[in-house]
């Protein structure tokens, strides 16, 4: 399935609380495009929701390895 289709059903969920299909169809995105940057935003995104800070600030750090300057990106990591 097209990665980008897949982002923006994993986008869907998120925003409808259904967590763990979104973190599912993150997971998804990331084992084709590890350096997806909006994906690890959204991932990281998820991961700080759900309490788990470490795994959040690992997608922030990556995608700003990947987009530096990208203020979402900067904004969210500033937050957590």
């Amino acid at each position: 399935m097209n990665t980008r289709l897949l982002f923006d059903q994993a986008l869907t969920f998120h925003r409808a609380g259904k967590l763990d299909e979104a973190e599912r169809l993150y997971r998804q995105v990331l084992e084709t495009e590890p350096g997806e940057a909006m994906t690890l935003a959204n991932y990281g995104l998820l991961l700080q929701a759900t309490g788990r800070l470490n795994g959040a600030l690992v997608c922030y750090d990556r995608a700003i390895v990947v987009s530096p300057s990208d203020a979402s990106v900067l904004k969210r990591l500033g937050d957590a």
